[in-house]
């Protein structure tokens, strides 16, 4: 008697979650815009050793946790729930 339970084999890129640059892609989107303004608008490229430590600290995080970025911003948004 056959099992009625097959395995299919997925594609890793329709379960994994999309990144851009190897970090959650709003803050990768943020961080780019930043750096955008600071270098275009007050012409200022001191700041771009900040810019890729925030890079790495966000790669960093997303690879431990995907949703992390989504995680704390619903914890911003009902903060006043859990502290009275």
């Amino acid at each position: 008697m056959e099992d009625s339970m097959k395995e299919y084999q997925v594609c890793k890129a329709i379960t994994k979650e999309h990144t851009l640059a190897g970090g959650d892609r709003k803050l990768v989107i943020l961080n780019s815009t930043l750096i955008a303004i600071f270098i275009l608008g007050f012409q200022n490229i001191v700041v771009i050793p900040v810019f890729l430590v925030f890079h790495a600290l966000i790669i960093v995080a997303t690879k431990k946790d995907n949703d992390f970025f989504k995680i704390f911003m619903r914890y911003i948004k009902t903060k006043k729930n859990y502290y009275p």
